[in-house]
């Protein structure tokens, strides 16, 4: 490892300086603490650069300091404060999501459908970590979607990790509020930070080899807007009973085929299928409408009980 010390070298030096070769140490005491993380800031962009130029060897350099003052205000910490409290409220959120699947329950319906006093007292303090986090991605995204081009097209990648985590824990929440005031067609009018942080997920995919297809269910449904297929999904079968154009028809069969291949998958997690979840109502009913003699390979699989073996 290279170990330097802020100023001893131009700016211009290390503005055609190779990444490629070993990890860039800086430190500094004090002030000097204060220069060596703006230095560092400063390298993690020009990485950021080589990573966007498809460079697959650039090392991010480390910052060790003694002593230094914060760098920037309450609004903007992002490799101190903000960093820690948005990790803090993530894992109460998986922490919720763990306590449901304990009490056999699933986290979306749990917290659509709060009725105690201690599901909504949990529900409650979701909320508000809820909105926090709602708060910073939205201001975080709107950030890095205003840069340049080549500085913002691509969320570094533990940016982008997190990013997606939050997106998958998050937005169904966000969902389940939706479709409790009554409304419809969430994905029609889904909020921009949420279609950004998918898109740049899935750019980000692009290129990279293909791994070999799950054989075990995820612990956190991949596609971040699942319920709302499912809600649809419990409009359209409404609309069906109540006389519903063909159309109707033409739309629920293809939610069949979404959630098929999803389980083909293994992209949604186990707890969908727990008793009282809101898919497992919608099948239910539409199993009734359908008739005995309606066969598609959904319905075997659910028929045939299959998916209490899902894992």
């Amino acid at each position: 490892m290279q170990e330097k010390h802020p100023g001893k070298e131009s700016k211009k030096e290390y503005e055609t300086k190779d990444f490629t070769d070993s990890p860039l140490v800086v430190t500094g005491r004090g002030l000097g603490g204060y220069l060596a993380i703006l230095f560092t800031l400063f390298h993690q962009h020009a990485v950021d650069l080589e990573e966007y130029n498809g460079s697959k060897t650039a090392k991010r350099p480390i910052c060790i300091t003694f002593g230094a003052p914060l760098l920037g205000d309450e609004t903007f910490r992002p490799y101190e404060k903000a960093k820690r409290n948005e990790d803090k409220f993530i894992t109460y959120m998986e922490w919720y999501m763990k306590i449901q699947r304990s009490e056999g329950r699933n986290y979306y319906d749990s917290y659509k459908k709060a009725e105690t006093k201690k599901e909504i007292e949990r529900q409650q303090e979701v909320i508000r970590h809820q909105r926090i986090l709602n708060q910073y991605w939205k201001k975080l995204v709107d950030e890095k979607n205003r840069m340049p081009q080549k500085e913002g097209a691509k969320l570094r990648k533990r940016w982008l990790y997190s990013g997606t985590n939050y997106r998958r824990i998050v937005e169904p929440l966000d969902i389940a509020d939706y479709y409790k005031r009554g409304n419809t067609d969430y994905i029609g009018n889904r909020p921009n930070h949420y279609e950004l942080l998918e898109k740049w997920s899935e750019d980000d995919k692009k290129g990279q080899m293909s791994s070999d297809g799950k054989m075990k269910a995820v612990c956190l449904t991949e596609d971040s807007c699942f319920w709302a297929h499912v809600e649809e999904a419990v409009i359209l079968l409404r609309e069906l009973k109540n006389g519903g154009s063909s159309s109707f028809a033409t739309d629920i069969e293809g939610f069949e085929v979404y959630i098929w291949e999803a389980i083909q998958n293994f992209s949604v997690s186990p707890d969908v299928f727990l008793e009282g979840s809101s898919l497992m109502k919608w099948w239910s009913d539409y199993k009734v409408y359908k008739g005995s003699s309606y066969d598609s390979e959904f319905a075997r699989y659910m028929n045939d009980g299959r998916y209490t073996s899902y894992r």
